[in-house]
């Protein structure tokens, strides 16, 4: 769903820039670019769509509440599951 978002790229709202992504990497659990950035209080609210300046293009963004991932996406990410080890037992 588009490149990795970059330190100090531009976030917008409606054209107008209103943050910067300071960290960006490809997530294997979502299978899809995330981003952690700093925007102004009125795009902080979970839901809110930006847009992204990565490589001289706008890419779409939207705010979400974090953490972008928990226990309970598992099972539509991955399908496989995993055993919880026995008191006295070990995994390798």
């Amino acid at each position: 769903e588009g490149p990795v978002p970059r330190r100090d790229a531009a976030l917008c709202a409606s054209g107008r820039e209103v943050g910067k992504v300071t960290s960006g990497t490809f997530s294997p659990i979502l299978n899809k670019p995330i981003g952690l950035g700093y925007v102004t209080s009125s795009a902080a609210t979970p839901g809110t769509q930006l847009t992204v300046a990565i490589r001289s293009q706008q890419h779409p963004a939207t705010v979400v509440k974090l953490p972008f991932w928990h226990e309970t996406m598992s099972a539509e990410v991955n399908p496989v599951k995993m055993e919880q080890p026995h008191a006295g037992s070990a995994s390798v």
